[in-house]
This record gives structure tokens, C-alpha cells and sequence, in this order.
């Protein structure tokens, strides 16, 4: 586990992958920022799309810079899951957290894998009540790689493939 330097924003992760948003952070965070059509139309979908997160445990996938992560604990989450595979991305993201404290906790994760994050929130499995994935499925590599992002998405719900679907 890595602890950013003013010692919120945790990020833990156990595989060194490569990524290509790991030099791109900064201008992805200001870039998310500057783009009219998710200030008039993406923010607000998500929001609707999200229902009420007050109180509620939220899991970002593939969160980058933590754009959705801060917004999802603005919006009133009670804790907040931020997972992704670029550590530069995740270096941004804890960096935002040090200076504007939210709470969240970021993760580095290949969302292809099951969860190996024991520590950090597997043990909620069946307690997550929300799990955002905007800007991730375009990025599996295969129908294999795609499959395997919804079932570990799934399961981070504390869903199996024999369960029914959350209502």
C-alpha cells in the first residue's frame, strides 16, 4: 500500500502495470474540465443515472484522475472507491485528494482481474451499493478482457452470475 505524501488519498495496489493515461493525468484533469459537453450533458446523465448516493458505498472503476470519485462524495456518498490500473492517473487523483479532502480512497487495480484489494474493500463484497465504470468498457482488448470487467463489476456488487440482478 502506498500512502500519498500529506498522508490521505491512499492508494494501494500490488502489480506494476504500464498504462498509457500514466503521463497523461494532468492534461486529462484539465482537459475533463474544459469540455462543454460533459458540463451541459454527461454530469448531469450521471447523476440521474446514479440516483441518490447519500449514505450509500460507491465503487468508480476505471476512475483516472478521480473526476467521478470527487463528484460521487460530493454528491453525499459515504465512502468512496476510487480503482484504476494507471499510477499516474492515481498520482493525480491522490495529489487532488491531499489538497481538497474528500475521503476517498484510490486503489490501482486491472479491472480484468478479480478484485485483489482484501484490505482495502473485497470485504465489503455484497455491501457496495453503486459501482460507476464511465469511460472504462471501451477499453477492453477483447470480448474476453470485456466479459471479464462486467463480472468482476458484478461481483464487486456482491453479485454472482447464478444471482439475480440488482433491482
Amino acid at each position: 500500500m502506498i500512502v500519498s505524501s500529506a498522508g490521505r488519498g491512499t492508494i494501494a495496489g500490488s502489480r506494476a502495470m504500464a498504462s498509457q493515461f500514466d503521463t497523461a493525468a494532468r492534461a486529462y484533469e484539465a482537459s475533463a474540465q474544459d469540455i462543454p459537453i460533459r458540463r451541459y450533458i454527461e454530469y448531469p446523465s450521471i447523476r440521474t443515472l446514479c440516483g441518490g448516493v447519500h449514505d450509500k458505498v460507491v465503487i468508480d472503476l476505471g476512475c483516472g484522475t478521480g473526476l467521478y470519485s470527487r463528484r460521487l462524495a460530493q454528491w453525499g456518498a459515504r465512502r468512496v472507491f476510487g480503482v484504476d490500473i494507471s499510477e499516474g492517473m492515481l498520482a493525480q487523483a491522490g495529489e487532488i485528494e491531499d489538497d481538497a479532502p474528500l475521503g476517498i480512497t484510490y486503489l490501482r487495480r486491472d479491472l480484468t482481474r478479480p478484485c485483489e484489494c482484501e484490505q482495502e474493500y473485497a470485504h465489503l463484497s455484497g455491501q457496495v451499493d453503486l459501482v460507476l465504470a464511465v469511460y472504462v468498457l471501451c477499453y477492453a482488448t477483447s470480448v474476453t478482457s470485456l466479459e471479464a470487467m462486467c463480472r468482476n463489476a458484478r461481483q464487486d456488487l456482491g453479485q454472482t452470475e447464478s444471482s439475480s440482478p440488482p433491482r
